[in-house]
């Protein structure tokens, strides 16, 4: 029987990729074939990452802090001379910034918007010009259930995630005739180092009141989301551009 997903010697970005959804995203898409180009800040965290990665391929990293959005271009450009047209990418970056309004100053602002959406976009940007990429190329941003239903003090990362999806709407209409479709994932509450780092400094468990009142599948893992990108990054997707997944155990069914 033929594998459903199979990217075996498709070179895919994932950024994000040293902690969190990002990371679950690389092994994955490492085990089903894809040659995989890492971009985090954290160095040693990457390197451990490439490491633990299987299916054959030469994966590669590069250190990176997205919200210097105007470099993304060089950036792009550097893998693509080192590593050839890309087939796609995972966008896993993000701050998930709660913050009330009375503190919520521009340049706080700013910094939320730069590494959820900004930066998004110009990889996409970058990625798309001619000679960076082979047809057809497949795109995923993992935006979040905020865009939709965003929480007391989620009007920046709210706002910057909303951004994202209407931005991938728009971009689909663009670009299929270049053969690229693009598409989002919106995750509800997933158990991230992030929620447990959070949740043993403070004693706090914040996600489990949304389980019990709305997330009634429960907390995801990082797995459930990448299997949902690894599948938009797949042939097995060719139909599925301009959409907005939801992988939140019933979050906003109701």
């Amino acid at each position: 029987m033929k594998q459903l997903i199979d990217l075996t010697g498709k070179k895919i970005i994932v950024t994000g990729a040293s902690s969190g959804i990002g990371k679950a995203v690389a092994e994955m898409l490492g085990d089903l074939g894809a040659q995989c180009i890492l971009i985090a800040r954290r160095e040693e965290r990457l390197q451990e990452v490439t490491k633990s990665m299987g299916g054959g391929q030469t994966h590669r990293y590069y250190v990176f802090d997205l919200e210097n959005v105007e470099q993304i271009g060089e950036l792009v450009k550097r893998v693509v001379s080192e590593v050839g047209p890309l087939d796609g990418m995972a966008y896993c970056a993000g701050i998930p910034g709660t913050q009330p309004l009375k503190v919520n100053k521009t340049a706080y602002m700013q910094h939320i918007m730069r590494v959820d959406f900004l930066a998004y976009y110009e990889m996409v940007r970058c990625m798309i010009q001619k000679g960076n990429y082979r047809n057809p190329c497949r795109i995923v941003g993992v935006s979040s259930v905020a865009a939709s239903y965003p929480g007391k003090g989620q009007s920046a990362y709210g706002a910057a995630k909303a951004a994202m999806d209407a931005a991938t709407k728009s971009l689909a209409v663009e670009l299929y005739k270049k053969g690229i479709c693009l598409n989002t994932v919106r995750p509800g509450c997933i158990d991230t180092e992030m929620h447990q780092s959070f949740q043993s400094g403070t004693g706090i468990d914040l996600m489990d009141s949304i389980t019990q009142s709305r997330q009634f599948l429960g907390i995801g893992q990082p797995e459930d989301v990448a299997g949902i990108v690894a599948y938009l990054l797949s042939p097995a997707a060719r139909l599925m551009t301009g959409v907005n997944i939801a992988v939140d155990g019933g979050f906003t069914c109701h």
